[in-house]
């Protein structure tokens, strides 16, 4: 089985979410288990901030951009 990247992790978790997620929840739902990292927490915050797949909402919040027509109707 291909191991799939942190990001793409992080997309998937949000992706279950509808799209859009809060650091915490990302924090209990991303599986890393598997990451070389001391530090996944702040890895994820990294990660979320990579404005090729992520926007922020508020503080955070986060969301995909490939679900942003969705999420700002929503929110």
């Amino acid at each position: 089985m291909k191991k799939k990247y942190q990001h793409e992790q992080v997309i998937n978790a949000m992706a279950k979410n509808d799209g859009f997620a809060t650091l915490g929840y990302l924090y209990k739902n991303v599986d890393v288990s598997d990451w070389k990292t001391k530090t996944p927490f702040k890895s994820i915050n990294r990660i979320v901030q990579d404005n090729r797949f992520f926007f922020r909402i508020k503080p955070g919040l986060w969301a995909l951009k490939s679900h942003k027509q969705k999420n700002s109707s929503e929110i």
